[in-house]
């Protein structure tokens, strides 16, 4: 889709789109507007399987060092940026 994203799970859905009204053409994630979504990735072994796999599909991880923990030590999670420079965190369920 030329002027945007969707993506589809469980019943919902999220769509990302490019407006023709743009006041720049780059995405900064720390100006005003969306920073991230987070999303419930499920069990440990499920955020790490979608961290794996997320190359495949145009999203590139962030903190890589500090994965799973870099939102500290009780929080497991991964966080990804896809071209646009949107960012995504997949956090995994309470153990």
């Amino acid at each position: 889709m030329a002027r945007g994203e969707s993506w589809a799970a469980g019943g919902a859905y999220l769509t990302l789109t490019t407006s023709p009204n743009l006041s720049t053409t780059v995405h900064d994630r720390r100006a005003p507007g969306v920073n991230r979504l987070a999303f419930s990735g499920g069990s440990r072994a499920a955020v790490d399987a979608i961290m794996a796999a997320a190359p495949d599909y145009g999203w590139r991880p962030l903190y890589q060092k500090r994965y799973p923990r870099a939102g500290g030590p009780d929080h497991y999670a991964g966080w990804l940026e896809n071209s646009a420079g949107f960012t995504a965190e997949v956090v995994a369920d309470a153990p």
